[in-house]
């Protein structure tokens, strides 16, 4: 079975309440378990940035799934590819909405966060990937 990842991006259609986050966290918790996913979803500013992980089938599955959602739009994979062991399987989908603190202390990340769907990080593997074991480590 081929491991693999996607990271990808997407802007929500109506700014995200802590219960519509929740609602979130558990659907995709539920769902992920089931599928053998893990992953993390980062919130700020009306933008979701999100890793799955799991065989490639699955996280692709899920993705597509995800894209049907009506809660986002302009859904922009920032990367997808094979991995050798997951960095996120401590849960079937960590969480961690970003305010104002985690923004301001976030050295070296702050112009991703600020305009995540710029060319700096679509493609970029290393530092979305860096963005999200930040926040792993933190939690």
């Amino acid at each position: 079975m081929q491991l693999s990842n996607l990271v990808y991006i997407s802007h929500t259609t109506y700014p995200m309440l802590e219960d519509d986050l929740l609602d979130i966290l558990h659907v995709s918790q539920i769902n992920n378990e089931k599928n053998g996913i893990t992953g993390m979803l980062l919130y700020r500013d009306n933008h979701f940035i999100q890793v799955l992980e799991g065989c490639e089938y699955n996280v692709l599955e899920t993705y597509r799934q995800i894209q049907a959602y009506p809660r986002h739009k302009n859904l922009v994979i920032a990367y997808q590819g094979p991995i050798l062991e997951r960095e996120f399987d401590r849960w079937s989908m960590g969480f961690k909405h970003i305010d104002y603190l985690d923004f301001h202390n976030l050295h070296g990340f702050s112009d991703f966060l600020e305009y995540p769907m710029s060319d700096t990080f679509i493609g970029n593997q290393s530092r979305v990937m860096n963005l999200l074991r930040t926040f792993r480590d933190k939690i």
